[in-house]
C-alpha cells in the first residue's frame, strides 16, 4: 500500500549510506565546482546546503563566485577551463543567472561529460531518444528514484505535467513517457486545467506559481507531485499547491518541505558519481549504481 505521504528522507538516508560505502570502497574524491552568480540570498542558501552534503559524501566542492554583472565571455571562459581541468569531474551552474546571461550558450562551453545538471544538448539528446548512457537533470531523475522507491508503476497511467521550463517540466515528461507513461504538457497557456487534472492519475506540479490549484479537486486515486518551492506571508515553505495539510488532501502526495526538494540535492549527489565514473571507469561503480536504484520502500 502507498503511504499518504510520500517523504524523501528514506531513500535519501539509503542512498547517502550507499554513495558514502561506494566512496570508501573505490577510494575517490570527486570534485564538483559550482558557479554561483551575484548575491541572492535563496541561491547561496541552497549551494551552502549541497555543499555539506556533498562534503559529507567526500566530495570535494570549490564555490566559484561571480559579481551579478559578470560578462557572458567571462563565464564562458570559466566553464571552458574548468571543463579541461582533470580535477575536476563535476560542473554544476547555479541558477537562476543574471538575465543578461543565456545559459544554453554557458552550457555550450562545459564538458557534457561533466554537466551534472543534465542541461547539456548532448544529454537532452539522449532523453528525448530515450537512450541510456546521459545524465538527467535532477529533478525529474529525482521524481522517478522517488516514484520506483514507492513502488508507483507508471506503465499506462495518464500523467499531467503542469510546467514547460527545460529544468523541470520538459525532461520530466520525456522520463515519464520513457518509463511507458502517457504524458501531457499544461503551461500558462491551457485551458480548463481543472478537467485536465481531473483526467489523470499522477499530477505533476512544476509551475513555480503558488496556489494555482486547490486540494479539492483531487481524489483519492491520483497521485500528486508537488515540485514547486515558495515561502508564504507566515515565513513557512510550501509547495505550488500551498500550505496544506494531510486532512486537505484526499491522494497520495510528496510535502514541501520533505518531498521532491531533498530528492533533488540528493540526486545531483548520484549524478557527480555518475560523471565521475564515466570518466574514471570501475566496474565496482555498476554494483553500486545497481543498489542506488534498486531501494524500495518497505511497509
Amino acid at each position: 500500500m502507498i503511504p499518504k505521504i510520500l517523504y524523501a528522507s528514506p531513500l535519501v538516508k539509503k542512498t547517502e549510506e550507499l554513495l558514502r560505502e561506494a566512496q570508501k570502497a573505490c577510494n575517490i574524491h570527486p570534485k564538483l565546482t559550482v558557479f554561483i552568480v551575484g548575491q541572492h540570498e535563496p541561491s547561496w542558501i541552497y549551494v551552502r546546503a549541497k555543499t555539506k552534503i556533498a562534503q559529507s559524501l567526500g566530495i570535494e566542492v570549490e564555490l566559484v563566485p561571480l559579481p551579478v554583472d559578470c560578462s557572458q565571455a567571462r563565464l564562458n571562459e570559466l566553464c571552458k577551463h574548468y571543463s579541461s581541468d582533470h580535477n575536476t569531474h563535476a560542473l554544476f551552474i547555479q541558477l537562476p543567472l543574471s538575465k543578461h546571461l543565456d545559459l544554453s550558450e554557458v552550457m555550450r562551453h562545459i564538458n557534457p561529460i561533466k554537466d551534472v545538471d543534465g542541461l547539456h544538448p548532448y544529454h537532452q539528446g539522449l532523453l528525448m531518444a530515450g537512450q541510456s548512457g546521459g545524465i538527467t537533470p535532477c529533478t525529474p531523475l529525482g521524481v522517478m528514484r522517488l516514484l520506483r522507491y514507492y513502488k508507483i508503476s507508471l506503465k499506462s497511467k495518464n500523467v499531467l505535467v503542469v510546467g514547460r521550463s527545460c529544468l523541470v517540466g520538459r525532461p520530466m515528461a520525456l522520463c515519464l513517457l520513457n518509463a511507458d507513461a502517457t504524458p501531457t504538457i499544461a503551461h500558462s497557456h491551457t485551458q480548463d486545467l481543472t478537467s485536465l487534472i481531473r483526467a489523470n492519475d499522477i499530477i505533476v506540479l512544476a509551475t513555480g506559481a503558488s496556489r494555482l490549484v486547490s486540494p479539492e479537486i483531487f481524489n483519492d486515486r491520483q497521485i500528486v507531485i508537488d515540485i514547486g518551492i515558495h515561502r508564504g506571508v507566515d515565513g513557512k515553505i510550501h509547495g505550488d499547491l500551498g500550505p496544506i495539510s494531510e486532512e486537505l488532501m484526499p491522494c497520495a502526495y510528496t510535502p514541501v518541505p520533505g518531498g521532491v526538494g531533498p530528492m533533488t540535492i540528493n540526486t545531483l549527489m548520484y549524478n557527480i558519481f555518475q560523471a565521475y565514473f564515466m570518466q574514471n571507469p570501475n566496474p565496482k561503480w555498476l554494483e553500486w549504481q545497481h543498489a542506488i536504484e534498486s531501494c524500495m520502500y518497505v511497509i
